[in-house]
């Protein structure tokens, strides 16, 4: 009898034990179940998106995966996300964003969700270049500086620098689009990868939002050229620079004036290309003025 009641106490204990571990495991299971990963359901070509984890208190790191290409969540006010960087010739279509998780337990799992990138019909521009410039647009000239470019955008810094809205860096009017495909003396070039405004020679061109200046240089192409990097992997580009006031290693604020307006460079006219880095790919700048990206 004595056994009998000691081998059901035992079993009893296993039990418990057992069901504990159940309990513990779909306790566990849940925390990770209420992990999400949310984005913009459609995207425009070139536009930048966002993802956001929900419920991510227990989140310690977390990694985006998007058509074969990685990109870092960040924490921030609204939890961990991560900005997604699309060009003006991504293909469209539906495409799955995957995000790869670890939580503080070091537990990792991966959650997904469907992202549409939608075309948008880029125009063709067609301008010249006088014949003192045209020998710019040949050889190694561009690439050789767009390396030098390059190396400080894939310096990424993890931290965020900017706040709010993106000003307008000069008044001026569009004279080119994002986007739209170039062609120079009838020759098709590239995508435009910026923002032009028009804008008179010496007009003063403010710095969108906070950051650091990486770059400042006087390029035979690119013109009088200022990288200031925003944090995070965002970055503005600023060309055809007549004349530049700040200095690699300035921290600037948000209306800072970095430089005067020019026509240098393979330029056509003065005015001031603004270009937006995320992640090194040119994206779309104008969203960013229009609306808060957090």
């Amino acid at each position: 009898m004595l056994i009998l009641l000691r081998n059901a106490c035992f079993y009893l204990l296993m039990y418990k034990i057992i069901l504990t571990f159940i309990i513990m495991g779909f306790l566990q299971l849940q925390g990770i179940a209420s992990v999400q990963v949310i984005a913009h359901a459609q995207i425009p070509q070139g536009q930048t998106f966002i993802a956001f984890l929900s419920q991510s208190k227990e989140v310690e790191s977390a990694i985006a995966l998007f058509r074969d290409k990685t990109y870092p969540f960040f924490l921030c006010d609204e939890g961990f996300r991560a900005h997604i960087p699309t060009m003006p010739e991504e293909k469209t279509g539906e495409f799955i964003l995957t995000a790869e998780v670890v939580m503080k337990d070091k537990r990792a799992f991966f959650c997904e969700t469907p992202v549409n990138i939608i075309p948008l019909d880029y125009k063709r521009i067609d301008f010249s270049l006088p014949p003192a410039k045209k020998s710019l647009t040949k050889g190694s000239i561009m690439v050789d500086e767009w390396a030098i470019i390059e190396e400080v955008l894939l310096k990424e810094s993890p931290l965020k620098l900017w706040e709010g809205k993106f000003l307008k860096p000069v008044p001026g009017i569009t004279t080119m689009a994002f986007g739209v495909r170039e062609y120079i003396n009838n020759k098709y070039r590239n995508r435009h990868r910026g923002w032009d405004l028009r804008s008179p020679i010496g007009t003063k061109v403010k710095v969108p939002n906070n950051g650091k200046v990486v770059l400042t240089d006087k390029f035979k192409a690119f013109g009088g050229t200022v990288v200031v990097d925003h944090g995070q992997g965002v970055f503005s580009l600023f060309f055809h620079l007549s004349k530049i006031f700040v200095k690699a290693g300035n921290y600037l604020n948000k209306g800072d004036i970095l430089g005067l307006t020019g026509n240098t460079g393979i330029s056509s006219g003065p005015h001031l290309h603004w270009g937006l880095s995320v992640h090194n790919v040119r994206v779309e700048p104008k969203s960013w003025v229009l609306t808060v990206m957090p």
